[in-house]
Parts: C-alpha cells; sequence; structure tokens
C-alpha cells in the first residue's frame, strides 16, 4: 500500500471476516472489554494538543469536547489563534481548560495584544512548564502598551521554565526598563528592532548583560522603520564601547544572530568577546534593500579568521548565511548566497 489506512477506515469485510469465527457472546463480549481498554489507555497517554490554521471551528469544538476529561493529559500544545474565520481559539481553549501538566506551550497568532493577556496569565500559573515560545506572524503591529505588558508577563515564569521564545518585534530601549531574565533559564530568543549599526551593537550588548545564566542565545535584530520619527541618538550612549568594560558571560555555548538591517562584521568582535566559551555561532545576514550600505568585510575569510580565533577561542563550529539583494535588471533581484545553512534544519534544542 502506498499510504497508511487509518484503524476506523478499514473496510467492513474485514470485520465481518473475523465476526464470522465468533459467537454472540464472544462478540458482545470483546467488544465490551476492548472498549473498556481503550478507555483505560485514554486515561493513561500523555496528549500533545495541535491546532493548525487549517482546522475548522467544528474540529476545534470537538477537541475541545474530549477533552473536558483529558485536560491534565496534554503535556504539549501548538495552537494557531486564528483559523478560518474565526479568531481567539487561543482564548477559548484556555478559558474551557486547566492545563495543569502542560510542559511545552506555542502559541501563534497574527499579533499578541491585551486581549490574550488572561491567557498570558494562565500560562504563568503552570509549574510543571518548561518551554514557552510566542510567535507573531505581524510582529509591527504590536502596540506599545501590548508589548510592555506581554514581555514581562512572559518572563516571569514558575521556576521551571528552561526555554523561552519570544518572536515578535521588541524595541529594546523601552523593553530594558522592565526586562527580567529568569535565572533558571538556559535557553532565551528575542527579536529585537534597531535603528543602523551603533543601534544594533548596543541593543545586543545591553540585553547580553542580563544573561548570566542562559547557554543557548538567540537573537534577530531588524530594522525600526516604524519608529522613524524618534530622534535615536538621545537614546544612544555617546561614548565608544570599551571592551574591558564588557560583561563576560562563560556559560554562552550557543549563539544565533539574525541580522535583517545595516551590519559591520567589526561589530560582532565586540560581542562575541562576551562569550569567551562560545562553541557553536550561527550568523545570517540579509541585505533587503539595494540602497543599504553593506561592508564588503562580511566577505572577508581572513578577517572573519582572525576575529573568531581571537574573540571565540573554544569555537568548534561555525554557521555563515548571507543574503544579498541586488537589483540589476528591471523587475529582477539576482539573490547571492554564500554558505547557506537551513534553519529549519538545525534541529530541537534538549533540555
Amino acid at each position: 500500500m502506498d499510504k497508511n489506512t487509518k484503524f476506523e477506515y478499514l473496510p467492513n469485510e474485514i470485520f465481518f471476516e473475523i465476526f464470522d469465527h465468533l459467537d454472540a457472546f464472544e462478540i458482545f463480549t470483546g467488544f465490551t472489554l476492548l472498549n473498556k481498554r481503550m478507555s483505560s489507555i485514554l486515561q493513561l497517554i500523555p496528549l500533545h494538543l495541535v491546532i493548525s490554521s487549517n482546522y475548522s471551528r467544528r474540529q476545534v469544538n470537538f477537541i475541545s469536547s474530549h477533552l473536558t476529561f483529558h485536560a491534565q493529559q496534554v503535556i504539549s500544545i501548538q495552537i494557531y489563534d486564528k483559523i478560518c474565520a474565526y479568531s481567539s481559539i487561543m482564548n477559548l481553549l484556555f478559558y474551557r481548560h486547566n492545563f495543569i501538566n502542560l510542559k511545552s506551550c506555542t502559541l501563534i497568532a497574527n499579533t499578541f495584544s491585551t486581549q490574550h493577556e488572561n491567557v498570558i496569565k494562565r500560562i504563568k500559573t503552570l509549574n510543571k512548564l518548561v518551554t514557552s515560545t510566542n510567535h507573531a506572524s505581524k510582529s509591527y503591529g504590536l502596540y506599545e502598551t501590548d508589548e510592555q505588558t506581554l514581555t514581562p508577563t512572559m518572563l516571569m515564569q514558575q521556576l521551571s521554565i528552561r526555554s523561552i521564545e519570544l518572536n515578535y518585534i521588541s524595541t529594546y530601549w523601552k523593553i530594558l526598563n522592565y526586562i527580567s531574565i529568569p535565572s533558571n533559564l538556559v535557553s532565551f530568543k528575542l527579536c529585537i528592532s534597531g535603528f543602523g549599526l551603533k543601534t544594533s551593537v548596543y541593543s545586543i550588548l545591553s540585553f547580553v548583560r542580563l544573561c548570566h545564566t542562559i547557554r543557548y542565545l538567540s537573537i534577530t535584530v531588524s530594522n525600526g522603520n516604524q519608529f522613524a520619527n524618534i530622534d535615536i541618538d538621545l537614546l544612544l550612549p555617546r561614548d565608544p564601547i570599551n571592551e574591558d568594560n564588557l560583561v563576560i558571560l562563560p556559560h554562552i555555548k550557543y549563539f544565533n544572530l539574525d541580522i535583517l538591517s545595516t551590519w559591520k562584521s567589526l561589530s560582532i568582535g565586540s560581542i562575541l568577546i562576551c562569550m569567551p566559551n562560545l562553541m557553536h555561532f550561527y550568523f545570517h545576514i540579509v541585505i533587503q534593500k539595494t540602497n543599504c550600505p553593506f561592508s564588503r568585510n562580511l566577505l572577508y575569510a581572513d578577517k572573519w579568521r582572525t576575529m573568531l580565533e581571537y574573540n571565540a577561542p573554544h569555537l568548534s563550529k561555525f554557521e555563515f548565511d548571507i543574503r544579498i539583494y541586488t537589483k540589476k535588471y528591471v523587475n529582477w533581484n539576482i539573490i547571492i548566497d554564500r554558505w547557506i545553512c537551513n534553519n529549519q534544519s538545525r534541529g530541537k534544542l534538549v533540555i
């Protein structure tokens, strides 16, 4: 057979053939015992709840009705907040059920807002949660009040939490006023908005200072065009970076840096020097606009080698992905890729 057939879809003829060898007592007794056995198994097995974006409201209500007596068995959740024409699926499920044994939680929405505050607060009380991921596909729509509420709430987790991913854009000079990274975290992912070279460096260094217990750190920096009217120079330190005063973080073993704005290779050295025991460094940069300034140093292998040998002496794996979009012909962008590593194939983090 080319594909697997589900048990409930087996042809009736197969069951008729089996029942031909049994009498009425054996059939009804076997059916009753099988039902009891299946019910017993369903009460014991751990459940992984996945609500995909292509689900219907009927499917959500169906699974919700069965979770009435099985919510305590759910150990992992992945929920798309909007399905078809319906939204607020997260609020619906967390209002109806109490997932007291949840260990992994992934929430995916167009944008997070104060409407999800009750869901986040409910997650905050889960004392067995190990991994928490929030992904906003339209993170530029995250309002300031929502950002200042959501991020601190997500970081004020129980001591069981080990990994947090905040996949929505945060404005770093505001978030630094109220962010606090729990000492129990070993893996942390954050997306921040930058305003050019200088801002990007200072924003990352500001966050790195807080990561005293982090072993796996992932940071994405993007342009903050939606804040173009703000005088960024007033928010930045006036003095140059003093490498002698940089905080040392000996626990960081893995560092993932995704750059979606302009950058200089020399800036990376100031960040890596904070991580003397770094073993795996993944660097990904995308030059999205044809008129963006671009440092040629990023293409010089000898400069990379010198910088890495000096700032990351224990590095055993370096992954480099650079994508440049350059307009050469009318309505045609040529994509130049060097040493591309697929983000999706880097494996799952085991804590």
